[in-house]
Parts: structure tokens; C-alpha cells; sequence
């Protein structure tokens, strides 16, 4: 956990070393996406070579399913949530 909030740090450090500029935040935006890609394609070989996760990748899939699905309409649910009530009550301050 340590190395992770060094590592963290150091990127803060470095970002604040650089200067704002939109090239800047698209080739950030680009290698962040490409390392997410890459820690995918290195989660999926690690599954893939786990004998005990496929036998068992069925069970998971349908828990994993649940539980993403259920996490997403409490999402869709907390945004209507604030578009519906938040939102309105901003408005009503401002027209007063």
C-alpha cells in the first residue's frame, strides 16, 4: 500500500511540474487508458492461468453479473435522485 501512495505522490509531483496545455492532458488521457488496457490483458492471463478460477469462473460470472448489475442501478437510481431533487432546488435558489 505504500508503494501505491509513493507512486501516487510522484505522479501528483510530476503532473504539478508540468504545464497545463491540452496536448499535455491528451497524451495523459492516452498512456492512462493504454495502461488500463494493459493491466486488463495481464488481469485476463492471470485468470486464464488460474486452473481453480475457471473451474469455478461460472459461479463468479453470475455473482460478478449480480453484483455490477445491481451497483449500476443503484448508480442510475442516486443520479435520478439528484437530477430530480438537488437540480430543482439549485434552480429555485437562483430565480430568487
Amino acid at each position: 500500500m505504500l508503494g501505491v501512495l509513493i507512486f501516487f505522490a510522484l505522479g501528483i509531483g510530476l503532473g504539478s511540474l508540468l504545464k497545463p496545455g491540452k496536448g499535455k492532458l491528451k497524451l495523459t488521457g492516452r498512456i492512462s487508458m493504454y495502461a488500463v488496457y494493459l493491466l486488463l490483458f495481464i488481469l485476463g492471463v492471470s485468470v486464464g492461468a488460474n486452473p481453480e478460477i475457471l473451474s469455478t469462473i461460472d459461479t463468479l460470472g453470475l455473482k460478478a453479473f449480480v453484483i455490477s448489475g445491481l451497483s449500476l442501478a443503484g448508480t442510475l437510481f442516486a443520479t435520478w435522485i439528484y437530477t430530480q431533487f438537488i437540480q430543482k432546488l439549485k434552480k429555485s435558489k437562483l430565480q430568487e
